[in-house]
């Protein structure tokens, strides 16, 4: 959308209020000179909303001393109307009285003229603020545009998460973007009847960029045949080689994923710079699941590790982004330690709670219901 504006294309529509007859001539016959202005005449305060809704004006000259209503009562019940917030208002008066302008600005004047003016003037100041009002309109119009786009791409993003599974293996999970578009994704799928895999990544910064990176990985990680699935470490090597930050605009994600056997209860998993999954079972304390291996994307033919381990029947995993637990609590930043407890609060005596549960504790825990990272959370029961 440009911004530079045809005057000649759409004129001004400039909308006189002054009781006096014969000023509203005198004003029409300084602008009559200039082809660019559309003149409109209101003599009664009364009838200016409804002759600003009819003729929806670019600029408004508006008398100060009227009979009916004065202008700055006429100025303030304009600006509570939504079609007359934002039109400028420029106030005529004859009095040159710094208290009456103190308090015209105040209730929203855009300018105060002694009247009456020059043509010069005159023509100036309403070119002025037609084109700064033009301009506004054009910004704002702008910007719906931009948060509808932003609000597509987020509910695109959304619609890229997966179904929660049912069965011998049961996943549910909470994706809270800290913005229209954060940088989290999260998904769980089978690749073989009895190989499930799941994951949690998280990219640096939130916004655009970092919501296409990890939509980009999502999609290609669903592309099944294009990377080793199967064996977590060599996935992670395969997405380093894919996504170096040089070729991302300096981005970078984390990332903890897992391929589960179903028969043997077995859980191979690798992990990237990203916090450890928290495995809880029936026996004994949270256990953290993690490999040593720095974020996707840093360093280039980095070497990663995995690990496995059997899952106990009845055990619960969860896996997490950092914008869960980082969270300001009583001006004291909380921790990965700070989560377990809450976690084991929750799911320890119930391990079927909702995770809405944790999400009201961490909210209740920093004392407002907005996070200001994306907060992305996986519970997987088997």
């Amino acid at each position: 959308m440009s911004l530079v504006l045809d005057w000649k294309s759409e004129p001004i529509r400039l909308l006189c209020v002054d009781d006096q007859p014969i000023i509203g001539e005198a004003i029409r016959r300084l602008l009559a000179s200039a082809k660019d202005i559309e003149f409109h005449y209101c003599q009664h305060a009364l009838e200016v909303l409804e002759k600003v809704q009819q003729i929806r004006p670019t600029v408004i000259l508006q008398d100060l001393i009227m009979p009916d209503k004065d202008g700055l009562e006429v100025l303030e019940a304009l600006r509570k109307e939504a079609f007359g917030a934002q039109v400028p208002v420029i106030l005529l008066s004859a009095k040159e009285d710094p208290l009456i302008k103190v308090r015209a600005f105040e209730l929203g004047a855009t300018d105060y003229i002694i009247k009456i003016p020059s043509a010069v003037e005159l023509l100036a100041r309403v070119r002025y603020h037609a084109q700064a009002y033009r301009l506004q309109n054009q910004r704002d119009a702008l910007h719906q545009s931009l948060v509808h786009q932003l609000r597509q791409a987020g509910n695109y993003v959304l619609s890229l998460l997966p179904v929660p599974l049912e069965g011998p293996l049961k996943t549910d999970w909470v994706f809270l973007p800290s913005k229209t578009l954060g940088g989290d994704a999260l998904d769980c799928f089978y690749i073989t009847e009895d190989l499930c895999v799941f994951y949690l990544l998280d990219v640096c910064d939130h916004g655009v960029g970092p919501a296409l990176l990890s939509v980009s990985v999502m999609n290609l990680l669903r592309s099944a045949g294009a990377l080793p699935l199967e064996s977590p470490s060599a996935l992670l090597a395969a997405l380093n080689a894919r996504f170096p930050m040089s070729h991302q605009e300096s981005k970078f994600f984390t990332l903890w994923y897992g391929v589960y056997h179903v028969p043997s209860r077995t859980l191979t998993y690798a992990s990237a710079g990203h916090p450890p999954a928290l495995l809880l079972t029936q026996e004994g304390p949270l256990q953290p699941l993690s490999t040593k291996g720095i974020a996707i994307g840093i360093v280039p033919e980095f070497s990663y590790t995995q690990a496995s381990c059997v899952l106990p029947e009845k055990s619960s995993l969860f896996l997490f982004s950092d914008g869960v637990y980082e969270l300001f609590s009583n001006g004291q930043l909380l921790g990965l330690g700070d989560l377990q407890k809450e976690l084991l609060a929750v799911f320890q005596k119930t391990p079927d709670a909702s995770l809405e549960a944790l999400v009201h504790r961490m909210r209740t825990l920093q004392g407002r219901p907005d996070f200001d990272d994306d907060f992305s959370i996986l519970r997987v029961q088997v």
